[in-house]
């Protein structure tokens, strides 16, 4: 695959400020989206035209979705809102993100578990090879319901570290004037190294100077904060069910 350019990056690990920020023009959305909304504006100074976004969620909108499902089996509740149901759409964060930055490409959601930000990035790789001059690739997702139902979703039982939330994004476009390069990516059942047989975990973050995070969007995570940093890199995912991904970039 060619290279394409990167222009920008960022991450949140939390939606306090979206207020602040935005006022009341999506005070209806909820955590999942207003992560996706401030990690998407932190990454785009200004938005380009045409701009793309592909997001990719782990576990998507659990903190919208859970609660729904819940009074809807409950007879005893009160009928939902409408607009309750519109929250749980499972593009709704990429649409509420285009929506924020008046993008006019396309939107779309991917979810691949742990690979979930790796495959949203190939996807927005593939459509730029086919023509598309910018894209927005995104990772979120975020904590609801109590730590035990989080580190059941996370294959993180008996694991150390806090469970976490987060939003990862990279601003991808032409090689000109671009501070980095994703220089490939790939994803696939090949084996990251032949004489290492042991599992990644895809939900783990580690970092020398804070504690091991849980967090389901951790790929994306891990990439935005090396792009921090010049260098080359060579980032490696792997899912609880054999799928692995390769990442190189250079800033």
């Amino acid at each position: 695959m060619p290279s394409v350019g990167i222009h920008g990056w960022a991450s949140v690990t939390t939606a306090k400020g979206h207020k602040e920020r935005f006022g009341h023009a999506f005070r209806r959305i909820g955590p999942f989206v207003k992560i996706a909304q401030l990690g998407a504006t932190d990454a785009v100074e200004s938005t380009p035209e045409g701009l793309g976004v592909f997001l990719g969620t782990g576990l998507g909108n659990t903190a919208d979705i859970v609660p729904l499902m819940t009074s809807v089996l409950d007879p005893h509740r009160p009928r939902c809102s409408p607009m309750a149901f519109a929250g749980c759409v499972g593009n709704s964060a990429a649409f509420f993100v285009a929506a924020v930055l008046g993008s006019t490409g396309p939107s779309v959601t991917v979810s691949q578990e742990e690979l979930s930000f790796e495959a949203a990035l190939l996807e927005a790789v593939i459509a730029m090879d086919e023509g598309l001059q910018w894209a927005l690739v995104g990772g979120v997702d975020v904590m609801s319901g109590s730590p035990v139902d989080q580190r059941h979703r996370v294959n993180a039982v008996g694991v150390e570290g806090e469970l976490g939330e987060g939003a990862a994004f990279i601003l991808l476009g032409p090689r000109e004037g671009a501070t980095a390069t994703v220089d490939r990516v790939e994803l696939g059942t090949f084996p990251l190294d032949p004489a290492d047989r042991t599992p990644l975990y895809g939900w783990r973050m580690d970092h020398p100077q804070r504690e091991r995070r849980l967090v389901p969007v951790a790929a994306g995570l891990r990439i935005v904060e090396a792009l921090d940093h010049p260098g080359r890199y060579v980032h490696l995912n792997r899912s609880a069910g054999g799928l692995s991904a390769r990442v190189c970039f250079t800033r």
